[in-house]
């Protein structure tokens, strides 16, 4: 048989958790008044929440229940001056920022958690006007109005005066706005000028900054094949007037090899000077050779390089090899083994090595 509650028992229970009842004990689950022992407020918990450890009595004192006046002070504490009575802790709630003077609507429910009430100060969110001058501050002149700080904003650069579409977002962490300016993009008529100031007259309308680009050299008016981004980070656009090129020191004779990497299942067609220690470079870095093809003349070693290139990429077969697993260079003249046939590869190589022999043949004088 239940034991029947006593209610001096009752009550010493509420009043172990700060709760001083101010009435008679009205049964287990009904609320009963109480005066709170810390912030002597009028509250109303139930015996059986308060013995069970369900509730911690006072909703003031846990917090799940505020006045008008301490959410007020609450935030102006945290440097907010309320500018309409308290409409609940989870509602927004109109205030004016003590700091930045803007007018913002956090709710009382989040300040209280720790989190900012202005979200300006933040920097969770910006006014036009104060974009604009952030914008401008890093060299960027807004040409239509500010959306949103993840929106595309089309600026025109004031030191290269090009058109872009930067993001407030990247630039309000210190991010440039251009992407010209920084070398990650390039327009034609920029591109053009960079090549003829290498002194390189470009054949056709700008490629990409990685993608080969046929030109004329203005020195020696050979057609060669630079990319604009080694062009632009001063490296040599014509490979027989560079420094260690073919025709450098003169007349000399040729060779093209056709290398073999295993490890990375790889072929590489090249091109070197004889009695250079090119080879010696590629074998040091694991390549074995399959063939050489010696004693041509410089232009007929390209040519047969370049035919055994576009054989491979006209097959569909790309790049095989990182830049970074050739420290010596040449990654762009390899291809997988499984993509491209050895025989053919050949082929090509042998059947630009024979027209020029018979070309060179035809031309020569006799004595």
């Amino acid at each position: 048989m239940t034991r029947r509650l006593d209610a001096g028992e009752a009550a010493a229970v509420m009043r172990a958790a700060a709760l001083d009842p101010i009435v008679a004990y009205p049964g287990s689950t009904a609320p009963w008044p109480c005066v709170c022992a810390r912030c002597e407020r009028t509250v109303t918990p139930t015996y059986s929440h308060v013995r069970r450890g369900e509730s911690a009595g006072c909703r003031y004192c846990s917090r799940r229940a505020v006045t008008p006046d301490d959410a007020v002070q609450a935030m102006r504490a945290a440097g907010l001056e309320p500018l309409v009575a308290y409409p609940g802790t989870e509602a927004p709630w109109p205030c004016r920022c003590m700091v930045c003077a803007r007018e913002v609507t956090p709710t009382h429910h989040n300040v209280m958690a720790g989190q900012s009430g202005c979200r300006y100060c933040a920097g969770k969110a910006v006014t036009a006007k104060d974009a604009v001058t952030t914008m401008r501050a890093a060299g960027l002149e807004p040409l239509e109005p500010f959306t949103s700080s993840q929106a595309l904003w089309r600026c025109r650069c004031q030191r290269c005066r090009r058109v872009v579409t930067p993001r407030y977002a990247n630039v309000q962490q210190g991010h440039s706005g251009c992407t010209y300016c920084t070398g990650h993009a390039v327009d034609n008529a920029f591109a053009v000028e960079v090549m003829r100031d290498a002194g390189l007259e470009p054949l056709g309308p700008f490629p990409g900054a990685v993608t080969k680009w046929p030109c004329i050299c203005m020195s020696c008016g050979r057609q060669v094949q630079p990319k604009y981004n080694n062009i632009q980070q001063g490296g040599g656009g014509c490979r027989y007037c560079a420094h260690g090129g073919y025709w450098k020191d003169g007349p000399s004779t040729a060779l093209v090899y056709l290398l073999v990497h295993q490890a990375l299942r790889a072929y590489k067609v090249g091109v070197m000077r004889e009695h250079t220690p090119r080879i010696d470079q590629h074998r040091r870095n694991g390549w074995a050779v399959i063939q050489t093809w010696p004693g041509l003349t410089p232009q007929a070693a390209y040519d047969a390089e370049q035919a055994a290139i576009a054989l491979w990429r006209d097959s569909g077969a790309p790049d095989a090899v990182a830049v970074e697993l050739m420290p010596q260079g040449g990654s762009s003249e390899t291809a997988h083994i499984d993509l491209v046939d050895l025989a053919l590869t050949r082929a090509a190589i042998e059947r630009v090595i024979t027209n020029s022999r018979a070309t060179q043949k035809q031309h020569t004088v006799p004595q």
